[in-house]
């Protein structure tokens, strides 16, 4: 600046600020060059940033207008880089966005938990019906075993009846028959 190759100044925010007054100085100093397009691209992101801020502010501060994805990732960056550089308003604007993002992410692994809590839930109420559906065919299954037994041991027993009843027509016929005999007999004998 003593030398007039740059003239320094201050912006309406009070920032202070230096412009190049000869060109030639960009082109041979590579350097000042290399100084030049960073503080391009941070100038550049910063203006960005800005309009960012000012919508925020404008909408009352809402998490809506807060940065997310890749703008909130290149502000971390530019706040670790540069953070002597950034106003205090542009900073708190990237900490209420980080302060978000850790919100969110929060809320999504609380979701999740709930989520596996309930689908965990449910598989234990799938066991239990499952088990109580293996215990009711187990019981099922003891049931029809005795009604077959009690199905053959009836059969058996009709079929015991059946021979009893049969055996005892048989000897009733034995026992007409015996006493037709005698009768028969006692009627010779009355005869002789």
């Amino acid at each position: 600046a003593g030398m007039r190759l740059v003239v320094t100044d201050r912006d309406p925010e009070g920032q202070e600020t230096a412009e190049i007054v000869h060109e030639a100085l960009i082109h041979s100093w590579g350097r000042l060059r290399e100084w030049l397009d960073a503080d391009h691209s941070f100038r550049a992101w910063q203006e960005r940033l800005r309009a960012v801020l000012r919508q925020w502010q404008a909408s009352g501060r809402d998490e809506g207008a807060l940065l997310r994805g890749a703008p909130l990732a290149e502000a971390e960056s530019w706040l670790m880089q540069r953070g002597g550089d950034i106003g205090d308003a542009e900073r708190a604007l990237i900490v209420a966005s980080v302060s978000l993002r850790g919100r969110e992410a929060s809320e999504r692994e609380d979701q999740r938990q709930r989520e596996l809590a309930a689908a965990q839930k449910l598989v234990t109420v799938e066991r239990q019906r499952g088990e109580e559906h293996r215990r009711t065919a187990q019981q099922l299954r003891r049931l029809l075993l005795v009604a077959m037994i009690l199905a053959v041991v009836a059969g058996l027993m009709a079929i015991v009846a059946s021979g009893y009843n049969q055996l005892a027509a048989i000897n009733a016929q034995m026992a007409d028959a015996r006493r037709a005999e005698s009768e028969a007999q006692r009627a010779e004998v009355r005869r002789r």
